[in-house]
């Protein structure tokens, strides 16, 4: 029998306030949890007021005073705060080495949903305009309306204090917990894997991209895909193109590719717009087979 919202409180984080309502607080707001009631009615006799197996979701975003009504959620709900989620990912990564971590987070109205690009680079190196950087993408929600993910991607370094990321999810994978009392799956524990597979072999991947040279054929069979999302795109992206060759004197390669697509989506303010440029970026890529076998290796030990 899966226990219930109020034997669970203290093992998801939340504070009791009064048997009926769970509180949880961090840098980016507050939510609270209370179990809804059926108000007590007089017929020919009293009908008492009972508690439904039902919660309500309230949150407070920090810069906001009142709590707002943002949805409803069952007895077996397990919630995760954002920040629980993003520092035991963090965690994950230092126990791996030194980490320095660059946030950009951003939240639907009311905190209910996060998405969390977390960019991971080594706290020894100097960086470098054009550095590659391994990069989590962390989603999460408090009104059940998604699973937690993590996506893996990539992130480059445009200047200093401006970055271009990539969730590579085809690619390099997605780890998906859902809000349910009784799931199990080790999604977190893989992240440090994650970060050690990729400074492993991104060398390999820019390199084989890099020397891999685009036919015009296969370039104009990406640009009618890019096409497809809108002309305009594929005009943009193909002005890209043109100033990547001929800044690097020489044929487009699958690298010049990937990185002219990239560049775009980052700009795309229309998030289904955004994933379809950014499927199109990951078709672009090849990537090394040990880079393919230690992912398999990995998602593997995730769903165990």
């Amino acid at each position: 029998m899966v226990a219930t919202f109020k034997t669970r409180f203290q093992e998801m984080g939340l504070q009791n306030l009064n048997d009926q309502a769970f509180y949880y607080n961090d840098r980016y707001g507050s939510v609270l949890y209370r179990y809804l009631q059926v108000p007590a009615i007089q017929l020919n006799e009293q009908v008492e007021a009972e508690s439904l197996p039902l919660l309500g979701v309230y949150t407070k975003p920090s810069n906001l005073t009142r709590f707002r009504l943002m949805g409803v959620v069952s007895d077996r709900y397990k919630f995760v705060g954002h920040d629980i989620l993003n520092n035991s990912i963090k965690n994950s990564v230092e126990q791996s080495g030194n980490a320095v971590f660059i946030e950009r987070g951003s939240f639907s109205v009311g905190i209910a949903r996060m998405y969390n690009q977390i960019i991971i680079r080594n706290s020894q190196a100097i960086p470098q305009v054009g550095d590659v950087y391994p990069q989590v993408i962390v989603r999460n929600t408090y009104d059940g309306t998604g699973s937690q993910y993590v996506d893996f991607g990539i992130c480059l370094q445009e200047s200093m204090g401006s970055w271009v990321g990539l969730g590579l999810r085809k690619t390099l994978g997605t780890l998906t917990q859902i809000h349910v009392a009784n799931a199990t799956a080790r999604m977190t524990a893989e992240v440090g894997s994650f970060v050690n597979m990729f400074a492993e072999n991104i060398g390999q991947l820019i390199t084989l991209n890099f020397n891999n040279r685009i036919s015009e054929t296969e370039m104009l069979s990406v640009l009618d895909l890019v096409e497809e999302v809108g002309k305009k795109k594929r005009e943009k992206i193909s002005e890209i193109i043109k100033l990547l060759s001929r800044n690097n004197n020489e044929a487009i390669t699958s690298w010049n590719l990937f990185l002219a697509i990239t560049k775009f989506s980052a700009l795309e303010k229309n998030l289904n717009a955004r994933i379809l440029l950014e499927n199109i970026a990951e078709r672009v890529l090849t990537v090394p087979a040990q880079m393919m076998d230690a992912l398999e290796t990995m998602n593997r030990r995730s769903a165990a």
